[in-house]
C-alpha cells in the first residue's frame, strides 16, 4: 500500500467551523471564499471594519510545560523544579501589522580608472547610485501592559500560526485574557519607531536613507504563556513557557517593577469576523467557490461585489475576438483627483495619454512586477474599446485586490518615481484622492513564458504573475 505524506502546511492560516454542518475548516492566507469539505456548502468570512481578532489555541498542558522547564535546567546543570511554584496561564495581546514597506538609499558612488597611456595615471567618476525597493512587511507589535518575561514580539511565529477568531468556545478555562491598553490608532501612529534595522545603512555608501511603510492592516492577536515562578538556592526564578509549542522563550532572575496601567479594553473597539452563505444577494443562487471580490450571478445576471464601501455598477472588458485560448484579467483603472497630468504621462511613459491609472486588480507579491505592468497597461488603456460584460465564465480570472490596496499601490508608485526624479513631497494620510472608479477586463494569450495581451499585442507580464 502506497504511503502519502502529509502536506506540510506553511504560512498564516484559520481555522473556523462551517455554520451548516459544523464541520472545521482551515483558511490559508485570504480569507475570504470557501467550499466546505464536509457538506459541500459555498461560504464566505464577512470581515469586519475595526480589526479582526484572533486566537491562537493552547496545544500544551501543564505537565509538558514543567518538563520544558526541567529538560532547560538540567542542561544547564541546575537542579529541577519542585512542587513550590506559582502557575500563571495568559493570553496576551499583540497587534500583527501587514503593510508595504519602502525603502530609499541614494548617495555618490566614487570609481577611480586608472591609465597607462595618460600621465594623469587616475580618475575619479562619481555617479549617483539609487536604490528603490519595495517588499511586504509583517510585524507584531504589543497591545497589552508590560510584563515581565513576556516577548517584544512574536517575530516570524505570526506568519506560521493557525488561529481561530476570538470566541468563548477557543478560550481556555484555565487562561487569563489580559487586557488591551494600546489601540489600533496608537500602534499606527508609532509604526515608525519599529522599523529598527531596517532603517540601517551604511553612510559612506548612501548619503539619502528613508524607510517609510504604506497600507498598514492590523488584526489583534491573543496568544498563549504559561509563567513559572518559584524560588531556588540562587534566587527568583521565572521561566516563560510558548503554550503553543512548549518551547521555553525566556527566564529571567528579577522583575522590573512598572508604574500600574490602566486598562483602556472599553473604548478600544474589537472586529468580529462572521460565515455566511456565499450566494447572490439577489435571486440566492450560490456563488462561485473561487475567491474574488466580485462575482456576476450566472442566473439573474446582477452584480455581486464583497469589498466593504465599494459600489461596483457595471463591469467592462476590452472589446476582443472570442478566442477559448483567452485568459480574462482584471484591472483597476482610475482618476487621480488634483494631479497634474504631466506627472502621470512622466512615470508612464511618453506615448501616456490618458488622466487613468490601470492597476492589476490580482495579488502579486513582486510590487515591481506590478508595477511594469501598471505603467504597460496606463500606458494603453486609451487605445482600448470597451464594452459591458453580462456574464462570466472561467476565462474571466478572479478580482483578489481589493480597490483600497490598489490605490496604497498607486501613491506608492507615484512616490517611487518622484524620488527617482528627486522631487518630494511630504507623506500624509489619504495623500491622493481617487474618482471615475473603473473595473475591466484585458484578454490575455499565453506564449512561452509570458502573457501577451491579445488586442494590441504590445503589453506582457510573466506567467507566473497569475
Amino acid at each position: 500500500m502506497a504511503i502519502i505524506a502529509k502536506k506540510e502546511i506553511k504560512g498564516f492560516r484559520i481555522g473556523v467551523s462551517c455554520p451548516g454542518c459544523g464541520g472545521e475548516l482551515e483558511l490559508e492566507d485570504n480569507f475570504f471564499a470557501v467550499e466546505c469539505h464536509h457538506c459541500g456548502s459555498a461560504l464566505r468570512l464577512i470581515m469586519p471594519d475595526a480589526p479582526p481578532t484572533f486566537v491562537a489555541e493552547v496545544q500544551i498542558t501543564k505537565q509538558k510545560a514543567r518538563y520544558a522547564i526541567d529538560r532547560y535546567l538540567k542542561d544547564a546543570g541546575k537542579p529541577l523544579t519542585h512542587s513550590d511554584y506559582q502557575l500563571k496561564r495568559m493570553y496576551y495581546p499583540y497587534w500583527k501589522v501587514d503593510a508595504i514597506l519602502f525603502r530609499l538609499r541614494k548617495g555618490v558612488e566614487k570609481k577611480v580608472v586608472s591609465s597607462e597611456y595618460s600621465d594623469d595615471n587616475e580618475k575619479t567618476y562619481e555617479t549617483e547610485k539609487i536604490d528603490i525597493s519595495l517588499s511586504p512587511y509583517t510585524t507584531t507589535l504589543t497591545a497589552g501592559m508590560n510584563y515581565d518575561g513576556l516577548p517584544d514580539t512574536l517575530g516570524l511565529r505570526s506568519e506560521y500560526l493557525k488561529l481561530f477568531p476570538l470566541s468563548d468556545e477557543k478560550i481556555d478555562e484555565n487562561f487569563d485574557l489580559l487586557p488591551i491598553i494600546k489601540s489600533w490608532e496608537e500602534v499606527r501612529k508609532s509604526l515608525h519607531q519599529h522599523l529598527g534595522a531596517i532603517s540601517s545603512f551604511d553612510t559612506n555608501l548612501f548619503g539619502v536613507n528613508k524607510t517609510d511603510i504604506y497600507g498598514p492592516k492590523a488584526m489583534l492577536l491573543y496568544f498563549p504563556f504559561f509563567l513559572f515562578d518559584f524560588y531556588d538556592t540562587d534566587g527568583f526564578n521565572r521561566f516563560v513557557i510558548d503554550g503553543v509549542t512548549g518551547r521555553v522563550l525566556n527566564h529571567i532572575t528579577s522583575l522590573e517593577l512598572a508604574p500600574s496601567e490602566t486598562s483602556e479594553t472599553e473604548k478600544i473597539t474589537l472586529g468580529e469576523i462572521s460565515i455566511v452563505s456565499h450566494r447572490c444577494s439577489n435571486c440566492g443562487e450560490d456563488l462561485p467557490s473561487e475567491e474574488s471580490l466580485v462575482y456576476i450571478c450566472k442566473n439573474c445576471q446582477v452584480i455581486t461585489d464583497l469589498e466593504p464601501g465599494v459600489e461596483i455598477d457595471t463591469i467592462r472588458q476590452v472589446v476582443h475576438p472570442v478566442n477559448p485560448n483567452n485568459i480574462l484579467v482584471p484591472f483597476w483603472a482610475f482618476k487621480i483627483k488634483d494631479i497634474d497630468e504631466s506627472v502621470l504621462k512622466s512615470i508612464f511613459g511618453g506615448i501616456y495619454r490618458s488622466d487613468k491609472v490601470v492597476i492589476p486588480a490580482f495579488r502579486v507579491q513582486n510590487y515591481n512586477a506590478i508595477f511594469k505592468l501598471s505603467k504597460r497597461m496606463s500606458a494603453a488603456f486609451p487605445q482600448f474599446d470597451f464594452e459591458n460584460i453580462i456574464t462570466m465564465d472561467r476565462q474571466y480570472a478572479p478580482v483578489d485586490l481589493p480597490l483600497n490596496e490598489a490605490q496604497v499601490l498607486t501613491e506608492v508608485f507615484v512616490t517611487t518615481d518622484q524620488y527617482k526624479k528627486n522631487i518630494t513631497h511630504k507623506k500624509t494620510e489619504n495623500h491622493f484622492q481617487f474618482d471615475d472608479i473603473t473595473l475591466f477586463y484585458a484578454p490575455f494569450h499565453l506564449e512561452s513564458y509570458f502573457y501577451v495581451d491579445s488586442v494590441l499585442q504590445a503589453v506582457t507580464f510573466e506567467k507566473n504573475l497569475i
